[in-house]
């Protein structure tokens, strides 16, 4: 037999003595691997350098994530009984509800529960109220072109409800979408002069669902600080920056417009840019400058304009389009336009009008649209019924309401003292809505004014505490309610009297709180001798109430 050994492993692997390599051979062996994937490398790095960088990175990084240690978990201290002592005491708990100790949400309650009126016919010119004899003349609510109450509008809108119902009972994108709703849309983008119009259940979800539907989170809003409520709550809903101009400034518009284009780091900005400004200001009685706002958007790039004329459309201009035909400009100017139908049309709802682009998105992002139900029927053909009147025969209904604004400012200027007084009426010409406040010399405004400076210096220090902030807070809210009470008193003797207007309430939640006064809001159905009785009972009023001498 042959010397040679074979040997069989329980593998079946045969080795032999001539296959077996001594450690000189593997050792050489590796090296010559070693070699050759070196000269690979260097030849890569050669050829392709930055990409072989990025291949080093990413493996010395992959290296040096698995030799690190996992950081060692923070050691606690534990607290003394002082110091625990310390932070319960300090700590001070948010209220599950409102507190009764906030005077400003007690207030404002109440002085609703005092002045709390049940009226007993539609609140047209003239209404009744429960308890009171003989009708009211009514300068408080919006009804600026006297569709409320209207016997045609309201047979129709009979007629309606025995076809259709009361209510739609879904949303516009679900089973909501009734065909008067295409009707309304189609008259009102036609009344406007756009490309489309959508059509919002509620007025007021109408601007603060547009908002947010465009303007996200990164984006910017520059918003007068005189706007409603309505279009605050759509910025803060929006959660883009928000940055306040102060009212019809144009000077302060520009150098807020200058500063965000100085943080421009390219040509084009990478964010939504929007300009918010009402036609007509609810809270103020006066109209936005729009040929300026026109003038800045195009000067500086990137900003959209969102209009809200609510108290605009059905008032101003030569056939009732708004504030954008009183200036004699292009509604395409204007990207975002909202109007709310319950001021002048006398109907429930907003539209929203516009290109067909900015429709619509807001048929998928609009949450009012989406999320809510559709307006019934019936107030969707009263709006069509008012918006085809002032369409057919626009000077029957707007030339009585631009002199009875015109006569009911001439007669409070001239039957009021408001020098005297100490009080001031603000108003603008062709505007249907008047505000009466006090002047900032008047006795009764010493304390609110004192208490409204502290607030404003401790919420600027950064050395503010919450005490502090609670302390202010409490006191210009109550300072401000005895003023709130002092026109709650005089609408109550002017309702005694036989004329309704009104003190609005404001929510404390306001960015900027508008200062408590008197709202009158005039209707083309109002004659002479309403505004005459409006004029002289509020002029006694005020000569007893708010005469600095009391």
């Amino acid at each position: 037999m042959s010397s040679t050994q074979v040997s069989v492993s329980s593998s079946n692997t045969i080795t032999t003595p001539e296959t077996t390599l001594t450690a000189a051979e593997t050792i050489a062996r590796y090296v010559n691997i070693f070699n050759k994937v070196a000269e690979i490398i260097i030849t890569e790095f050669q050829t392709h350098p930055y990409r072989s960088l990025i291949d080093l990175s990413v493996v010395l990084l992959i290296i040096w994530y698995m030799m690190s240690k996992r950081r060692a978990a923070p050691t606690t201290h534990k607290l003394t009984k002082k110091q625990e002592d310390e932070i319960i005491e300090e700590w001070e708990p948010a209220p599950l509800v409102p507190s009764s100790d906030d005077a400003s949400i007690d207030a404002t309650i109440n002085a609703i529960k005092e002045h709390e009126y049940v009226l007993t016919s539609a609140a047209d010119v003239e209404f009744t109220v429960e308890g009171k004899e003989g009708k009211i003349i009514n300068f408080g609510t919006n009804n600026f072109l006297g569709f409320i109450g209207d016997r045609d509008i309201i047979e129709k809108c009979k007629e309606t409800v025995r076809e259709y119902g009361v209510g739609s009972c879904g949303p516009r994108g679900f089973y909501g979408t009734i065909d008067v709703h295409l009707e309304f849309e189609k008259i009102c983008s036609r009344f406007m002069k756009t490309e489309a119009c959508i059509l919002y259940s509620f007025g007021f979800c109408t601007i603060s669902s547009v908002l947010p539907a465009f303007s996200k989170r990164g984006d910017i809003i520059v918003c007068d600080d005189a706007c409603n409520y309505a279009i605050k709550t759509g910025c803060h809903l929006s959660r883009s920056e928000v940055i306040y101009f102060k009212h019809n400034d144009m000077e302060d518009l520009e150098n807020v417009l200058k500063k965000i284009c100085a943080n421009d780091k390219g040509a084009t900005p990478n964010n939504r840019r929007f300009i918010v400004v009402e036609g007509v200001y609810e809270n103020c009685g006066d109209i936005a400058p729009l040929k300026e706002i026109i003038e800045l958007k195009k000067k500086y790039v990137g900003f959209r304009i969102a209009l809200d004329d609510s108290f605009g459309v059905g008032v101003l201009g030569k056939t009732g389009r708004g504030t954008i035909e009183h200036f004699g400009l292009d509604i395409n100017d204007f990207e975002i336009v909202c109007v709310n139908m319950e001021n002048s049309f006398g109907s429930v709802g907003g539209v929203c009008v516009g290109s067909h682009i900015i429709v619509d998105h807001q048929r998928l992002s609009g949450a009012g649209y989406c999320f809510s139900a559709s307006l019934p029927p019936y107030l969707s053909v009263a709006a069509i019924e008012a918006l085809n009147r002032v369409d057919s025969d626009p000077e029957t209904h707007l030339v009585p309401l631009q002199k009875n604004i015109s006569l009911l400012h001439q007669t409070l200027v001239k039957k009021i003292n408001f020098k005297n007084l100490k009080l001031v009426l603000q108003h603008q010409e062709h505007c249907p809505v008047f505000h009466i406040r006090l002047a900032d010399d008047h006795p009764l405004k010493e304390g609110f004014n004192n208490a409204k400076k502290q607030w404003g210096e401790i919420s600027k220090n950064k050395t503010k505490n919450k005490k502090q902030i609670n302390t202010a807070s409490m006191n210009y809210y109550n300072e401000r309610n005895k003023i709130q009470q002092v026109f709650k008193d005089i609408v109550s003797k002017a309702m005694d009297q036989g004329v309704s207007v009104i003190c609005p309430n404001y929510t404390h939640r306001e960015i900027t709180l508008p200062e408590p006064g008197i709202r009158i809001s005039v209707s083309s159905k109002h004659t002479k001798d309403h505004i005459e009785k409006c004029s002289h009972v509020l002029a006694t009023i005020f000569a007893e109430t708010l005469s600095p001498s009391n």
